[in-house]
């Protein structure tokens, strides 16, 4: 994402010579997300990251990762860890859009989270998952934006 002409020479990859186009926009890269959960992974998201991105965990679990990752950028003086945006499964045929609303909620008081990143399951073909987030974004973000 430098300056080109680039080579690299590594145990597994080599190249040389090689441009690298179309450049970021963002400079000087775009900004990186990470995820797990381990302390070796808050290391590396509080050196790292723009944004740590759990898989779903119970919130209590959640509430003590958030903790462990303010400890490790308090250990490298980063002012502010990382934002955290839990991913959330969304399935209607196993929750309403009520519970789905609860669920985020709790989320949101018990954690502070302020934004997620929300993946559909349990949908057969292209216009289920299309009836998902149309009903999502009807029924549920209004209620918990």
């Amino acid at each position: 994402w430098g300056p080109d002409k680039v080579s690299f020479d590594g145990r597994f990859v080599q190249f040389s010579e090689m441009f690298v186009s179309p450049k970021p926009l963002q400079q000087p890269h775009p900004p990186f997300w990470s995820g797990g959960f381990s302390d070796g992974a808050m290391r590396r998201a509080a050196r790292f990251s723009a944004v740590w991105q759990p898989t779903p965990m119970p919130a209590a679990d959640l509430v003590e990762r958030m903790g462990a990752l303010k400890k490790a950028s308090d250990a490298i003086g980063r002012a502010e860890p990382p934002e955290t945006r839990m991913s959330f499964r969304v399935d209607f045929g196993k929750s309403s859009p009520a519970d789905v609303i609860a669920e985020l909620s709790r989320y949101r008081e018990t954690a502070g989270l302020s934004a997620f990143q929300v993946n559909f399951h349990g949908n057969r073909d292209l216009a289920m998952l299309l009836d998902s987030m149309e009903r999502f974004m009807a029924e549920v973000k209004p209620k918990v934006s």
